[in-house]
């Protein structure tokens, strides 16, 4: 099994040639892909591919690893960029998921009563972190998202049951009101290290709240604003939960280049990931993948 981190890491590499199962077979050289693909690959996996397939054509499971070199287990975004780099390395690349496939990517269409259209629904997040990874590696795959920056001009916040505006920059921050006067030099300090990416990184171990506390210096209107961040930026409720290390960093991509919204949701991204695997990934939904066993590795002498 292969998962996207793995492949997005060793995957690019260029294919000389393949065949059959491992890669191995007469006349037949084993690329670095390829060896990496039989270091993490299973030995068997058992399940039922009788989806989107006849009744002649059924693919048994003692057959499957003879018939394809990389077997992707889960169809959501991680599991597709799995394939696709796969895919594009020249090994034969399938794609299983238990469910109809795109994960928390996802996106329903509802029909509306009474009118003409369609409702989207997204299964989950919706916006792209614009200097995380996961946009170099669309890049590399050719998948190109197309969305656009929320509007921040104008946004408010609550505090103590008065609306009140939501500062974005030095000049909004002077005539706000979030947090007290004292506070200001604490809150722009605090945002000037995020948007410029000079902050302290979290440790692992520390909670996220940890973190926020010790930089807003013990006050409390800045610690309410900074938290408020971090469960947007995160899509995370829970500060103490959430590692300091893991939610520091998406918060300073968040800051420093922004999100884009996708239009019609991350399905998009799994339309474009689905092409970009090419004829040689295919996918297999409704498929549920019972066993997976590794092969015993050589001991050696």
């Amino acid at each position: 099994m292969l998962s996207g981190r793995d492949a997005v890491g060793e995957g690019w590499c260029r294919r000389e040639t393949v065949s059959g199962r491992g890669g191995t077979g007469e006349g037949t050289g084993l690329s670095r892909c390829h060896r990496f693909v039989r270091q993490f690959g299973v030995d068997e996996i058992s399940g039922d591919l009788t989806e989107h397939t006849a009744p002649t054509e059924r693919t048994e499971a003692a057959t499957l690893a003879e018939q394809v070199d990389v077997v992707v287990v889960g169809a959501g975004l991680a599991g597709l960029t799995a394939a696709a780099v796969a895919a594009r390395t020249g090994c034969r690349t399938v794609v299983l998921d238990a469910h109809r496939g795109g994960g928390r990517a996802a996106v329903r269409r509802v029909p509306l009563e009474g009118i003409e259209g369609h409702a989207l629904f997204n299964d989950g997040p919706r916006a792209l972190y614009l200097g995380g990874p996961g946009v170099a590696v669309l890049d590399r795959l050719g998948v190109r998202a197309h969305g656009a920056k929320a509007p921040t001009r104008g946004s408010a916040a609550i505090v103590d049951g008065r609306i009140d505006r939501l500062p974005t920059g030095l000049g909004s921050m002077m005539g706000s009101r979030i947090v007290a006067t004292s506070s200001k030099p604490t809150l722009v300090a605090a945002m000037a290290g995020l948007a410029t990416g000079r902050v302290r990184p979290g440790r692992p171990e520390e909670p996220t709240s940890v973190w926020i506390h010790r930089h807003s210096r013990g006050r409390d209107d800045v610690g309410a604003v900074l938290g408020a961040l971090f469960r947007l930026a995160t899509y995370t409720d829970d500060l103490d939960e959430l590692s300091a290390d893991a939610a520091v960093a998406q918060v300073v991509h968040a800051v420093r280049q922004g999100v884009s919204y996708l239009d019609g949701g991350f399905q998009q991204l799994l339309d474009g990931l689905g092409h970009a695997g090419g004829p040689t990934a295919a996918i297999h939904p409704h498929v549920e993948v019972s066993e997976m066993r590794r092969p015993l590795e050589d001991p050696g002498p």
